[in-house]
């Protein structure tokens, strides 16, 4: 498990030194520009920012843990920030942050707005899952949505935020 660890870090920092090169990039990977994006996010937000997860306050309450696992500024600037929410078994919370957001479900299962979502393990490529979405403009005008963990383990979402999403930089003070 150690051998396959380093080599994927060393392979994601041989990525990295590629990196101003996107071409040669995306021809040595063959990926979509999504999976560019991951690599991206990943090298630049993880493997150089030596900052740990910090509790993100103003999500966090009962049942319900919020750390901002991905912050700060990068190369000088707000690039990208990932925010790890996690859902005690029967908590809710009403989530409202400053703009719209990606989620991923990382773990368990629960509801957010009128989604139903569910981690899956072992997924099929082309079937359709309820663990990927997206909270709206729209929403957050309504006064956010609400998430619950409807399941019996802890509902485990990140939320990726875009560039320059925050008025106050997270990790960063003022």
């Amino acid at each position: 498990m150690q051998n396959l660890k380093t080599r994927t870090q060393q392979g994601l920092i041989n990525l990295l030194k590629n990196f101003p090169n996107r071409t040669k990039l995306r021809s040595q990977t063959k990926t979509s520009s999504f999976s560019l994006l991951a690599v991206q996010v990943y090298a630049f937000g993880v493997l150089k920012n030596p900052f740990r997860a910090i509790t993100a306050k103003e999500f966090a309450g009962d049942g319900v843990d919020a750390k901002w696992i991905v912050y700060g500024k990068v190369l000088g600037d707000q690039k990208v920030s990932i925010l790890r929410l996690s859902l005690a078994p029967g908590a809710k919370t009403t989530f409202s942050p400053e703009c719209p957001a990606l989620f991923h479900t990382n773990g368990g299962s629960g509801r957010i707005g009128k989604l139903e979502v569910k981690y899956h393990q072992n997924m099929v490529l082309g079937e359709v899952y309820p663990e990927i979405g997206f909270i709206t403009q729209s929403a957050l005008a309504n006064g956010g949505v609400e998430i619950e963990n409807t399941g019996a383990e802890p509902l485990v979402l990140t939320f990726d935020f875009p560039q320059n999403a925050h008025s106050k930089i997270p990790g960063i003070s003022s």
